[in-house]
């Protein structure tokens, strides 16, 4: 049998009981769902489809089941402190910790496969999943959900995905948020995929808008050329413009890699490409390692997603989109906005500077090594979900558990959020 402690002997005051309670409840549940017994992962030394480096145990607490992290989280003393007060929005990441890969998919599991991207990789997400962060909208926390995936591809994947406050694709180079009706003739209509306990209103078709005051931006370093074919109204066209004949600093450092002989990846992008290993076999690896390693034009950046480089403008990136997005939608103009009210969910090196920005990071996976020097280093600020069986959708789903918890017995609310 499995034991589980809590004192609730400290401050016997009448309202700190109740918290206490309250709080030993919610642990109590939250550690019956990360005890199952059933194995969700193919192997305990494999993260998503990228082998783990054996040091990586050290993060994950080697391959031991522990509910350490959903004691220190739940603790009444952490719901009630100012550290994790006052969450309003949770930025999520979607490759490696809404949507997984290589899961083995067991009788009980309700789960929903993603169409296949273009570079062949076979998504799927949990039912339950989806209905928790609509759990954590209907409190009132918005959610928006930042990639560093092709446009065209969050297209296609929307109707899967959980129904969020802001869809951000490339990055952060595009914010799109969901509107009822479309914006002109051929617009995308998307219809959410049914899934378990869907409530009716989590099913309603939308269309999409763009966020032309942040796209204004990017076009001062990536031009208007390489929107074309990329729209919600066009994307299936096949009109996408190559590289050469797109303007602006990102397209000229794109058409360098490609005189050097370099096969860059701009198809469904309009404010990004990459560059994958996989695609530059004949590149060696000291030349890959350099790319990696090489400073920036002005005004550009990069970062590593699924073992690939993304080049994007600076003033783009994660933290910058989600920075943007805050003091929007809570219409602040505080600079601490994100440390002070948003938390993340995250898996990569393309999260970093997001998860560094924000209250607290959790981590359902982890897919780089920075990442995973970043947990370690750091562990006040990041929390892995991914402990022993509880891994891939689990793992996800006791993130977003800890954030309800969180939410639903700390002291704000956002009750004018749909109004």
């Amino acid at each position: 049998t499995k034991s589980f402690k809590c004192s609730l002997t400290k401050k016997q005051n009448g309202q700190m009981a109740k918290n206490k309670l309250i709080s030993f409840l919610y642990q109590l549940l939250l550690f019956h769902r990360l005890t199952r017994t059933e194995a969700t992962i193919q192997s305990p030394n494999r993260i998503g489809h990228i082998p783990v480096p054996t040091f990586l145990n050290r993060v994950r607490g080697g391959n031991n089941l522990s509910s350490s992290l959903v004691e220190n989280q739940l603790s009444s003393e952490n719901i009630t402190s100012e550290n994790m007060t006052d969450i309003k929005i949770v930025f999520s990441d979607i490759d490696g910790t809404l949507v997984h890969y290589d899961q083995e998919i067991g009788p009980d599991d309700d789960i929903i496969r993603l169409p296949t991207s273009s570079t062949g990789l076979k998504a799927l997400i949990s039912a339950k999943t989806l209905g928790k962060c609509q759990e954590l909208r209907r409190k009132g926390v918005f959610l928006v959900l930042v990639s560093g995936g092709r446009t065209t591809t969050i297209f296609d994947r929307l109707p899967f995905l959980p129904l969020a406050d802001a869809y951000c694709s490339e990055v952060g180079g595009r914010i799109f948020y969901p509107v009822k009706e479309p914006t002109r003739e051929g617009d995308l209509v998307i219809t959410p995929h049914p899934y378990t306990n869907a409530r009716e209103e989590d099913l309603e078709p939308f269309s999409l808008k763009e966020d032309l005051e942040w796209r204004a931006r990017m076009e001062e370093f990536v031009g208007k050329e390489g929107y074309q074919g990329v729209e919600p109204w066009d994307y299936k066209s096949g009109t996408n413009i190559t590289a050469f004949e797109r303007k602006g600093a990102l397209w000229d450092l794109a058409q360098s890699f490609l005189n050097d002989g370099c096969v860059i990846d701009a198809k469904g992008y309009a404010s990004s490409f990459r560059v994958s290993r996989s695609k530059n076999k004949s590149m060696s690896n000291e030349t890959f390692q350099a790319m990696l390693d090489m400073k920036c034009p002005d005004g550009l950046d990069k970062s590593v997603n699924l073992g690939s480089i993304d080049f994007y403008p600076k003033m783009s990136g994660k933290r910058n989109c989600c920075f943007y997005l805050a003091q929007r939608f809570l219409q602040s103009t505080d600079e601490e906005v994100l440390s002070k009210h948003a938390v993340c969910m995250c898996d990569d090196d393309n999260d970093l500077e997001m998860a560094h920005a924000c209250k607290h990071a959790y981590l359902p996976s982890i897919a780089s090594e920075s990442m995973a020097q970043a947990a370690e280093k750091s562990k006040d600020k990041f929390t892995l979900t991914e402990q022993g069986t509880v891994a891939k959708t689990a793992a996800t789903e006791a993130a977003i558990d800890i954030l309800l918890g969180i939410v639903t017995y700390g002291k704000w609310q956002n009750t004018t959020q749909n109004e």
